[in-house]
């Protein structure tokens, strides 16, 4: 470790940084508990969810007995991204449920996913840690609906819930006599509660040792509890590290994996932005970036490497070297094999959070995201009313946008489109710009972003260029009892955010795709040359 980092190891030996955090030391962070007090369950969440793995096997062999081929996950944010890795990580398992995460709005999403799918032997595992999260209780609505007009008032055998004890999704649990509810401990915060049930009961569902990802979460939760040799403390190691580079004007984690490994971006995003970006200040995550040459890199970044043993690593161990003979500060992080992903999930935690205080912000709130909830909420609540969302003048210059750039900023691009439809033409425009202007980007989808790096966008630096893509055809679902639509819910947020970003000061254009995308996206593409 460099003279920077043993100087933040230092002042966290001095001040107790790790001792403080293990006694729930409010202070670490802020003068008052509030938002921190209730917020630091995930410490003892490997033991206390283990409490839970009887039910979760019985759930299982419920599920085998009964035929279930499929498992959807209705879920944003800290519900849905720890489910995702694992899901990405460990593909179906042999004699178990396949898999799939549905956190959109966007129609043709919605469609793809449930077009696929025998409803009858299909299980929707309802996750929402306030119990009233919009998007996943109008997912649940729609899915619902479906099921209803097959199996009557049995519809709700159907699904499973993860929710906080008292919380309008543990109601409606009991209200439609769901399969299982499974109640989280509530001191758990969203992006901190991968190892919690969240995390776990679709792990347990799909497959997965649940028993071996929480002792390799505990491990590293006993390793991050040494508090009399810092340098030995693997989430004080990282802090320390992160927190010399941030000081150094090295804002930007950008994050390379090995290729099993590559889904853990989103989950790290979200993690770190959504905790860091406050007060205008933050370390962005650049996850799932394309790669480039060395020398395209600025000197904004700083680059961890997760790397697996095991896993076809020629290509990425190429890149990182290349990276380092040419300067650039690289973070090594190795797993032995793919459950160390439990102790990951829990280093990046701990870490984050000492990082949250070397920074000054706390950890654990997200004050700007209500600011995009409530613009929303005014938008849906005109639609039901019969009125329309208010219209906007579009920019849609993206050459322009990048135009305004400084060496400082990143290119954000905010996609409120199927994935599958625009994911390789997004790949290709990050990497225009990374090679013509040198800027780092990021790729969210929306909603999904909002519960995400929307936090960073609105409390972070002001160094974004914000590119907003809307899918602006046709295509709607209706959502049973809600006055509206998938279409009408999705242009709603992605106008709300629009407005939150300008109300901020932020950079934006926003462009609505309609009728040949493809056509649309190539020409973005051409403005990335300069």
């Amino acid at each position: 470790m460099d003279a920077p980092g043993l100087a933040w190891l230092a002042r966290m030996d001095a001040e107790d940084w790790v001792g403080r955090i293990w006694r729930h030391d409010h202070t670490l962070w802020s003068a008052s508990p509030h938002e921190v007090g209730n917020r630091l369950g995930w410490l003892r969440a490997a033991e206390q969810t283990a409490l839970s793995l009887v039910r979760m096997q019985a759930l299982c062999a419920a599920l085998a007995a009964n035929g279930i081929r499929d498992l959807v996950l209705l879920g944003m944010g800290g519900s849905s991204l720890a489910p995702e890795v694992l899901r990405s990580v460990f593909g179906q398992q042999p004699g178990f449920p396949r898999l799939q995460v549905l956190d959109s709005t966007v129609p043709r999403r919605v469609t793809r996913v449930v077009a696929g799918l025998d409803l009858d032997t299909t299980v929707f595992i309802v996750a929402s840690k306030s119990g009233d999260t919009i998007e996943v209780l109008s997912l649940f609505e729609f899915v619902y609906g479906l099921l209803a007009v097959r199996h009557g008032a049995a519809a709700g055998r159907y699904f499973v819930a993860i929710t906080d004890a008292g919380s309008g999704l543990a109601e409606l649990a009991a209200r439609y006599n769901f399969r299982e509810l499974f109640l989280n401990p509530s001191d758990i915060g969203g992006r901190y509660s991968a190892l919690s049930l969240f995390g776990m009961v679709p792990a347990a569902l799909m497959g997965c040792d649940v028993p071996r990802l929480l002792q390799r979460g505990a491990q590293m939760a006993l390793a991050c509890g040494i508090t009399n040799d810092l340098a030995s403390n693997p989430g004080a190691s990282l802090a320390a590290m992160l927190a010399a580079h941030c000081q150094d004007g090295r804002t930007k984690l950008t994050l390379i994996t090995s290729p099993l490994l590559d889904c853990i971006g989103l989950w790290i995003e979200q993690l770190l932005a959504e905790s860091t970006g406050k007060q205008g200040k933050g370390m962005l995550p650049i996850a799932g970036e394309p790669w480039c040459a060395a020398p395209a890199y600025g000197a904004d970044r700083v680059f961890v490497y997760l790397r697996l043993a095991g896993d076809d690593n020629v290509a990425a161990d190429r890149h990182v070297a290349a990276l380092e003979a040419a300067g650039q500060p690289v973070v090594r992080l190795e797993l032995a094999d793919v459950y160390d992903i439990g102790a990951q999930f829990f280093v990046w935690q701990f870490a984050v959070a000492l990082l949250c205080a070397a920074l000054g912000v706390n950890a654990f709130d997200q004050p700007n995201v209500q600011e995009t909830k409530l613009l929303m909420a005014k938008s849906l609540k005109a639609l039901a009313g019969g009125g329309a969302l208010l219209r906007h003048g579009d920019s849609s210059s993206l050459g322009a946008l990048l135009r305004e750039r400084s060496a400082v900023d990143c290119l954000v691009v905010l996609a409120y489109v199927d994935e599958l439809e625009v994911g390789e033409v997004l790949a290709a425009l990050r990497l225009a710009v990374l090679r013509g202007s040198g800027l780092a980007s990021t790729l969210g989808y929306g909603p999904r972003y909002l519960h995400s790096t929307g936090q960073f966008h609105k409390g972070g630096p002001d160094t974004g260029l914000y590119l907003m893509l809307v899918d602006g055809r046709a295509d709607d679902i209706a959502i049973p009892n809600a006055g509206y639509g998938f279409r009408s819910l999705m242009q709603a947020q992605a106008a709300a955010d629009y407005d939150a970003l300008l109300a901020r000061g932020r950079r934006v254009a926003r462009v609505v795709l309609s009728g040949d995308i493809d056509a649309q996206l190539t020409a973005l593409l051409a403005e990335c040359a300069g």
